[in-house]
């Protein structure tokens, strides 16, 4: 007895595409839901940043202030963006280039973090920021290319001269 798949366009699936129609809407939905994530963390309990990443309270002395809810503007931005994607890309593959731009946009932030802070991280934290950019690397290279795809370009408009 052989296992039949139903074809691409049944399944939402673009040919050769590795998470099909629903899966990048969900993907968009789970990077928003992360992205508030780390925004409610940075706005409301940037402590607790600290403990996750460093194993130590925030620093007394005010030095952190400011890094924190600058930051948590922009996963702030990522998400209202990443929402509207993900109730618009299939209307235009440009929301896709755009969520490709954002995270190419945090690429190298959260390594720079790991390299740069002052303060010695976790090990699952050094792993989990360097891990964090090799994700966005693949979310850019990915999300830029099902913009291309063919599906997702909207039709041309047949001249009729």
């Amino acid at each position: 007895m052989r296992l039949r798949l139903a074809p691409p366009a049944a399944t939402g699936q673009t040919e050769g595409a590795i998470i099909g129609t629903r899966g990048i809407t969900a993907l968009l939905w789970a990077l928003a839901v992360f992205d508030l994530a780390l925004t409610w963390t940075a706005w409301v309990d940037p402590g607790r940043w600290f403990v996750l990443l460093h194993g130590v309270p925030a620093p007394l002395d005010g030095s952190a202030d400011g890094f924190l809810p600058r930051t948590g503007a922009s996963w702030f931005m990522f998400a209202v963006l990443e929402c509207a994607a993900a109730l618009r890309w299939r209307q235009g593959g440009h929301w896709l280039a755009a969520i490709a731009a954002v995270r190419a946009s945090d690429c190298l932030t959260d390594v720079t973090y790991a390299v740069a802070t002052p303060l010695p991280l976790l090990p699952a934290a050094g792993i989990a920021l360097i891990g964090a950019s090799a994700v966005n690397v693949w979310l850019t290279w990915y999300l830029l290319q099902r913009h291309t795809a063919p599906r997702l370009r909207p039709p041309r408009e047949e001249s009729t001269e």
